[in-house]
């Protein structure tokens, strides 16, 4: 079931720790002295009201449970019924602010072959040094009916002091753009434009870098793994259990307060990739 908070709006900044350990009471007590600064971000979305998950139950029907959802569950469900939730999946504040100032790609093309190296500058606007942790999320610049919206692919932290700027490098792999195609038993990279899309939280997007996919196929039967060859390949809709590439942002910061989650959910949660740390419910 999940997690609702209506009274969030009541009060001034909310405090959730993520498996704290031995040692949370110091590091709630650093975190609220402002010592040290919450860092992590939100491994699931906080719906606003229960019916807007995107799937509410998960009990077995006679032994069976249907995944009926495919790919859209967590934060690519609420994306893909364009619901807002209270709080987004990536979600995460400390005791500074920052402006994202412009994004860059370092390949204008992306193929199965190499990784897509992305260049982001922000800045730290606020009044004492922070940190932030800078999410990239791959969308398909035309939507495919029961695939996700845009999957995170990428992420990278950084730390600033105050009215510094700071240059970001995230590699978003290859893989980000490609999909299995169940069929062809093949790793598939579909051709066309995709954006990246850079920001703070899935729902806060600021920045976004347009770059074109190659087409090509994985030939399972070819003598040597990973041999890649140019091939029209039809996307059926039976690929859906393909996911896109990501990784898990790891806490940051002192290791006491790791879990730590302060003023309005942030803190050093694990960050979910596009399978999603969000339960099924």
């Amino acid at each position: 079931m999940p997690v609702l908070m209506p009274w969030a709006d009541q009060v001034a900044a909310i405090g959730c720790c993520w498996l704290p350990g031995q040692a949370m009471g110091d590091a709630l007590a650093d975190v609220l002295l402002g010592r040290a600064e919450p860092g992590g971000r939100l491994p699931v979305t906080i719906p606003a009201a229960e019916a807007d998950c995107p799937v509410l139950h998960s009990v077995p029907d006679q032994g069976k449970l249907e995944y009926t959802e495919g790919l859209l569950i967590g934060y690519r469900g609420y994306d893909q019924a364009g619901t807002a939730p209270r709080f987004a999946f990536g979600h995460g504040v400390g005791y500074t602010t920052w402006e994202y100032l412009s994004a860059a790609a370092e390949s204008p093309s992306v193929g199965p072959a190499d990784d897509l190296g992305l260049i982001v500058w922000i800045r730290n606007t606020g009044p004492r040094k922070g940190r932030e942790v800078i999410q990239a999320y791959v969308q398909p610049v035309t939507a495919e009916p029961g695939r996700p919206v845009r999957t995170l692919a990428a992420f990278a932290a950084v730390t600033a002091e105050p009215g510094e700027t700071a240059e970001v490098r995230l590699t978003v792999p290859a893989r980000a753009f490609a999909r299995y195609d169940e069929t062809a038993r093949a790793w598939v990279w579909p051709p066309g434009e995709f954006a990246v899309r850079v920001g703070r939280s899935s729902a806060d997007l600021r920045l976004s870098v347009r770059v074109k996919s190659l087409f090509f196929r994985t030939n399972p039967r070819s003598p040597g793994r990973g041999t890649l060859v140019p091939l029209v390949v039809r996307l059926y809709p039976t690929d859906m259990r393909a996911c896109a590439a990501a990784a898990c942002a790891a806490a940051g910061g002192d290791h006491r307060m790791r879990g730590l989650v302060t003023n309005h959910l942030c803190g050093l949660a694990d960050l979910d990739p596009g399978g999603e740390g969000e339960e099924r419910g």
